[in-house]
C-alpha cells in the first residue's frame, strides 16, 4: 500500500524554519520527515493510519508557516514529533 506524503520542497520549508530558529524540531523528527518525502510504502492499515496522521500534521504545519502562524506550525510539528517518537 502506498501513502502520498509531502514533497522535498515542502520538507525544505519546514527545515529552513528550523535552521532559522523560528520552529523547534529534533534531529530525529527532521530525519523522519525527510524519510517520508514522496510516497511511503506501508505494510498494514494500522501503519497507514499512523503515517496519515504524521503527514496531516506536516501539511498543517506547512500551511501555518505560509499563513505566518508560527505558533500553530509549532503545535503541528510537536504533534508530528510525538507521533514519530511513539
Amino acid at each position: 500500500m502506498q501513502v502520498k506524503s509531502i514533497t522535498r520542497k515542502q520538507a525544505g520549508v519546514i527545515y529552513s524554519n528550523v535552521k532559522r530558529g523560528t520552529i523547534e524540531m529534533s534531529r530525529a523528527a527532521v530525519s523522519a520527515m525527510y524519510d517520508m518525502v514522496g510516497e511511503v510504502f506501508i505494510g498494514s492499515q494500522t501503519q497507514a493510519d499512523i503515517i496519515g496522521e504524521q503527514v496531516a500534521a506536516l501539511r498543517l504545519a506547512i500551511d501555518a508557516i505560509f499563513d505566518g502562524n508560527i505558533e500553530w506550525a509549532q503545535d503541528n510539528i510537536n504533534a508530528f514529533s510525538q507521533l514519530v517518537e511513539a
